[in-house]
């Protein structure tokens, strides 16, 4: 049984015999490449375990959406990253086992959203440095007033993902607003990307931070340039 995030689909893993097919949010995957050793017991229950899932959910697409999965396992289990890596170099000729070591190097299990995940794969992939998640703002007493989803400390920048379900109603948008206030009253300046923009436009997206790192002094001779 593969790892299962918010959505309903359920995935069982058996051997060549029978049949793989999928029954409402069941899937039924057939595999003889399944080690006793990539199986754990819960609560009585044969799952793969975290190693063996990530390497199944790394390899699967798109991208964005894998990163997040693997994101939300590793807050959620004793995920190993060496571990992972060495697993992944050991299949070096398994479908999806480029991607997989791509994404095995930028988890972060900090992460609270795939919209986050999908934002920071972006950003790195455009050549900003990787941002760190979860900074926490606190004012002169230590209080915390804001907590932003992915930002730099060094830059006083901070950024958050809103997706369509949250930060929409009035009191949301005033919360943000006062909130905003607050944060560049301390020298920082918060971003916000919605789900819907940056589908339409990630490179207006990462456009947008790369021009705030540049006016609050970062520089760089890297930076990846976009793709066609």
């Amino acid at each position: 049984m593969t790892y299962v995030d918010h959505d309903p689909d359920i995935e069982l893993i058996r051997d060549l015999n029978g049949q793989g097919r999928r029954f409402d949010s069941v899937r039924v995957t057939r595999t003889d490449q399944l080690d006793s050793a990539d199986v754990m017991m819960i609560d009585g229950l044969a799952v793969t375990n975290p190693v063996r899932t990530a390497y199944d959910l790394g390899r699967r697409t798109p991208d964005w959406r894998a990163l997040g999965r693997l994101d939300d396992l590793a807050r959620q289990t004793d995920l190993d990253l060496r571990q992972l890596w060495v697993y992944a170099r050991d299949h070096p000729r398994t479908k999806g086992i480029r991607q997989l070591r791509e994404l095995s190097a930028l988890i972060d299990p900090k992460a609270e959203s795939p919209g986050e995940s999908w934002l920071r794969l972006l950003m790195i992939r455009h050549g900003l440095p990787r941002p760190e998640s979860q900074i926490v703002i606190t004012d002169h007493r230590g209080h915390e007033i804001a907590r932003f989803d992915l930002g730099y400390r060094r830059y006083k920048i901070g950024i958050d993902y809103d997706g369509v379900d949250f930060h929409t109603s009035p009191a949301d948008r005033a919360h943000d607003s006062r909130r905003d206030m607050r944060t560049r009253d301390l020298g920082w300046e918060p971003l916000r990307v919605t789900g819907e923009r940056l589908s339409a436009d990630p490179h207006g997206v990462t456009d947008r931070i790369a021009e705030e790192l540049a006016i609050r002094g970062f520089e760089s001779s890297t930076r990846a340039a976009r793709p066609a």
